[in-house]
């Protein structure tokens, strides 16, 4: 039977869960799939990213009552083989739609992000509803996908089901087009520089804040470093404004989201992720195969996984900005080799991850 299959996302803002979708879409594609993508609302900066010929669909809400209402008369027009989902209200109003319908399809919920984690930062109300919908209708999807083992792990102590059958597929993240990106000319007064990067949403799940923290004593010992930060979020102006009182703003350069951060991570002296959680850590591998040594929070779930503990990278406790600086001194010092990274790196090839994506339609 020939394969259709849909990707469901609430659009295509530039977060890693979306991104990783378009990497697979377009995969699937190359290999002569059809493909389709729905979008929840008609926004977000990969557009460009997205092979001109996988058709794509806006549904018009965002909600999940309204994704539930507009949902079934949208597939039962389409003949799909597979639905792949990610996101809470999207994966569990698809597999409710899935049990309406008389064209059955496979569902594929995949599992980008730490549970617990993410459970435990909701007000109590939103953490009982999502608690709910993960244990009783997403955990019934009838495959289910997580980015990192961790992940996995956190999912089944939500549902609560210790035997619940996850496969682990790694995010596809590295291919030529990184590398052709990374090749673009950076301004004049950052070449020039030598720096630390972090990139990232400003939001609490990163803490650029810890990271501020760690930079100020570095700075100490290292008085000629600068750090930039790329990325935007509702963090931006409580991070300037620490920036202001550690003294520290001439030497921090918020470069605001960039659709092109390879051009700057490439000439960085390290990279460093100060995050509370992490799904797998997209631009850890990003770094890796760039040859950049890398510095993260032994946060769940990712880090750990990618770096196989210090074996590829430094990891540091989290919430602690006094070992995460002495982390980066260490890194700084005693740098691993590039092509040692970049080996890492090959297990994460979008080419090698598409296949097994691929794997799953049989």
């Amino acid at each position: 039977m020939k394969k259709k299959i849909l990707f469901i996302l609430n659009d295509l803002g530039g977060g890693g869960a979306e991104k990783v979708f378009v990497n697979i879409a377009n995969g699937l594609k190359s290999q002569g799939v059809e493909v389709e993508m729905l979008l929840a609302e008609n926004q977000g900066v990969y557009f460009d990213l997205v092979d001109p010929d996988i058709p794509l669909h806006i549904l018009g809400t965002k909600s999940f009552l309204g994704i539930l209402r507009k949902l079934p008369s949208f597939l039962k027009r389409r003949k799909y083989t597979h639905v792949f989902t990610a996101f809470d209200y999207i994966s569990a109003a698809t597999i409710i739609t899935n049990r309406r319908l008389k064209h059955k399809f496979i569902t594929i919920t995949t599992l980008h992000y730490n549970l617990p984690y993410q459970l435990s930062i909701l007000p109590w109300v939103n953490r009982i509803w999502l608690q709910y919908l993960n244990k009783y209708i997403i955990a019934k999807a009838d495959k289910l996908v997580c980015v990192s083992n961790g992940v996995g792990q956190g999912f089944k102590e939500v549902a609560q089901k210790k035997d619940l059958q996850i496969q682990t597929i790694y995010n596809p993240v590295v291919d030529s087009a990184l590398f052709d990106f990374a090749k673009e000319e950076i301004e004049n007064d950052f070449s020039s520089m030598d720096y630390l990067i972090t990139i990232g949403r400003l939001n609490d799940q990163k803490n650029q804040k810890s990271l501020l923290y760690a930079f100020q004593l570095i700075l100490q010992q290292k008085p000629k470093l600068h750090l930039l930060i790329l990325g935007a979020g509702p963090k931006e102006i409580e991070l300037k404004n620490t920036c202001k009182d550690l003294a520290i703003q001439h030497k921090v350069h918020f470069l605001g989201f960039q659709p092109n951060p390879f051009k700057y991570l490439i000439r960085a002296k390290l990279f460093v992720l100060s995050s509370d959680s992490e799904g797998l850590g997209n631009v850890i591998i990003e770094a890796l195969a760039l040859g950049i040594n890398v510095v993260s929070t032994d946060c769940p779930s990712g880090p750990s996984e990618i770096l196989v503990n210090n074996k590829y990278g430094w990891l540091s406790e989290m919430k602690n900005p006094v070992d995460l600086a002495k982390k980066i001194n260490m890194a700084l010092q005693h740098p691993k080799l590039p092509s040692f990274l970049q080996e890492r790196s090959k297990l994460f090839e979008t080419n090698r991850i598409v296949m097994q994506y691929l794997n799953l339609l049989d």
